[in-house]
């Protein structure tokens, strides 16, 4: 017989998250296993980590919704909740049977509804593209950028890419084949092998014109194969908390994301067919006529399409980044020598004339105090 006092919010929501860093079924990728936590986190500090599974209904919920509310999103408030079922239904008995079965009342609780037309969504436009390669302080900077906007990579895919690595088990930039094959990804600065989809997994058709940036780039940073193409100070992969700075100083509010949805948006606006532009931004199949077609196995097959285009905004000043703006230098007034020997002679002037009255007035001369 199974307590139900030894279930409380505290312990279930440990296993549960225990039991998602282990499975083998759907496994969960690191980046959403720390978005997890983070949920877990929040919930706990309104539920409490010692409140009962067995005594959290549609009342509970309803009070739960009403606090989460006013601190959160309607998007983050249907994600705190869908934390919660996950953390009820996670405990079972040993047939795999749930003990505290929930059938929610949305409506009771005033659970909302979340809008996808008021999300944000940021997407950059081709003039806020050349914006941030103009505003870019480096070269590295600036071709980051391109590769972000003409090609749709992720920020975890773009800072683990690898200069014509042989190895096929990592992402990596292919040069004579002006291609990059997405093999895994970056998390904070390990590399993992682990995709957010297993469409994820895929060879990116670079054009012609944006492969011939990344190789001058490649050559005038002197990037050895093997080596990361976007570096930090000691060789290794750039920072991503430093990516996400600069680009918000560019424009407010800028994430990587939003060059991916640019990339899709231009693809798109150029009549590119839809399998084409799922297999190159990684995204998974809709029907089962793409399941059938094998055009996204043949980068090969895509990349007309590719060329033809384009990546619609201008190039024109990459490798010529912004100049950091410099503080004016303090004016510090030259020394006027004629002035000073001017002033010399006449305090030396002055204590002669001073000597001789007290000389004709017989005064005698002060007495020294020595210090004490």
């Amino acid at each position: 017989m199974i307590l139900a006092e030894t279930h409380t919010f505290g312990s279930q929501s440990s296993a549960w998250l225990s039991g998602l860093r282990i499975r083998k079924r759907k496994p969960v990728s690191p980046a959403t296993m720390r978005s997890y936590e983070s949920r877990v986190r929040r919930v706990l500090s309104i539920v409490g980590p010692n409140t009962l599974l067995d005594t959290f209904g549609n009342a509970s919920l309803k009070v739960f919704v009403t606090e989460a509310a006013t601190k959160s999103s309607n998007k983050r408030v249907v994600d705190l909740v869908g934390v919660i079922q996950q953390i009820l239904k996670s405990a079972t008995n040993e047939s795999g049977d749930e003990i505290f079965p929930r059938k929610f009342n949305l409506r009771f609780a005033d659970v909302p509804v979340v809008d996808k037309s008021k999300q944000k969504t940021p997407c950059f436009s081709a003039a806020q593209v050349e914006l941030c390669i103009k505003q870019s302080r480096s070269e590295q900077e600036q071709v980051l950028y391109v590769l972000f906007a003409a090609s749709g990579l992720r920020i975890s895919e773009a800072r683990s890419i690898l200069v014509n690595s042989t190895d096929e088990k990592l992402t990596t930039w292919n040069e004579s084949e002006a291609t990059i094959s997405v093999c895994d990804s970056m998390f904070s600065n390990a590399r993992m092998d682990f995709l957010k989809t297993k469409s994820s997994r895929r060879t990116v058709n670079l054009h012609s014109r944006v492969n011939q940036v990344v190789t001058k780039f490649a050559a005038r940073a002197k990037r050895e194969p093997g080596s990361y193409l976007f570096q930090g100070r000691e060789g290794g992969p750039l920072d991503e908390n430093t990516v996400r700075l600069r680009l918000a100083k560019r424009i407010a509010g800028g994430a990587p994301h939003a060059f991916r949805r640019y990339r899709i948006t231009h693809l798109r606006g150029a009549r590119v067919l839809e399998e084409i532009l799922r297999a190159e931004v990684g995204h998974g199949d809709r029907t089962m006529t793409d399941h059938y077609s094998h055009l996204a196995d043949d980068a090969q097959a895509r990349r007309p399409a590719v060329e033809q285009a384009g990546f619609g905004f201008s190039l024109e000043k990459v490798g010529h980044p912004a100049q950091p703006k410099t503080k004016p230098k303090p004016i510090v007034a030259k020394p006027d020598k004629r002035k000073e020997e001017a002033q010399r002679r006449s305090i030396a002037a002055a204590t002669r004339a001073e000597e001789a009255r007290r000389v004709a007035l017989n005064v005698p001369k002060p007495v020294e105090l020595s210090p004490l």
